[in-house]
């Protein structure tokens, strides 16, 4: 067991005109010196990581380098409810996160595009916007 250096630690990470906000749950400090960001997940772990998790932990590797400057070279998701853990090691550096930026932009770029027109129906009683929405 390592305590952690950082828990629910709060980034501001300005990616182009863009200002990404999010929280890592946890920063530990390694024994060579780095650091390893885990972010812990309900449910049970799965075979791999998707690349929407990947996205996700080198934004949190990104933020430890550009706004925290502490050096991360590993990320990891950390599944609760079966205590499996999926791994990254940055072991080019940071090499790949330097597309990361680019990834990032081209993500919102689809979003701004994208039609977020309101279908309303039977789902409408579960969706978290309905106070909010203006189509029902």
């Amino acid at each position: 067991f390592r305590s952690p250096v950082f828990i629910e630690r709060m980034f501001n990470l300005k990616i182009g005109d863009y200002m990404l906000n999010g929280r890592i749950d946890r920063i530990d400090k390694l024994d060579n010196g780095n650091y390893e960001v885990v972010d812990y997940k309900t449910g049970k772990s799965k075979k791999s990581l998707s690349k929407d998790n990947k996205l996700q932990l080198y934004i949190y590797a990104l933020a430890c380098r550009d706004v925290l400057n502490i050096p991360v070279n590993k990320v990891t998701l950390h599944y609760l409810e079966d205590g499996e853990k999926l791994s990254l090691n940055l072991s080019k550096g940071y090499d790949e996160l330097d597309s990361v930026r680019e990834d990032v932009l081209t993500y919102i770029a689809q979003m701004k595009e994208s039609d977020f027109t309101p279908t309303p129906g039977f789902w409408c009683n579960f969706c978290e916007y309905r106070l909010i929405c203006p189509a029902v």
